[in-house]
């Protein structure tokens, strides 16, 4: 999840949402969950850090839960994608990209990870979004 700027609180209990679903239906050992901070407001970074500590606090993932924040915005939220993917995207076959704003259940991401698998060849899978 590339993030700026954006209201931590809300990233985060998103994220928690996510991970406690993938959690719930046993698919949780299936997936790690990446914060990618390109925030410039020292204030909302403070808050990220710490919000990405209580997040492991609260749900035990230090193993499935990281976060990343890049020191220069470089080529904005594509230059993020494409930092984490030069750097930790060998370890991964795939990639669900979330908004800092989205929200989806474990039967879709994992509905989504199935779509990958049965086309490799996908470079990208969209679907139409639903307003909360």
């Amino acid at each position: 999840m590339p993030i700026y700027n954006e209201a931590p609180q809300r990233i985060f209990a998103g994220l928690q949402a996510m991970y406690e679903s993938l959690d719930a239906i046993g698919a949780l050992e299936h997936f790690e969950l990446f914060i990618l901070s390109d925030t410039t407001d020292p204030e909302v970074w403070l808050e990220e850090e710490a919000g990405f500590g209580e997040l492991r606090r609260r749900t035990g993932g230090e193993a499935r839960i990281f976060y990343r924040h890049r020191p220069k915005n470089i080529r904005r939220k594509a230059g993020n994608i494409a930092d984490f993917c030069e750097r930790w995207g060998t370890r991964y076959e795939h990639m669900i990209v979330l908004d800092a704003d989205s929200l989806m259940t474990a039967e879709a991401l994992v509905q989504l990870v199935a779509a990958m698998e049965a086309s490799p060849e996908a470079g990208i899978i969209q679907t139409l979004p639903l307003v909360v």
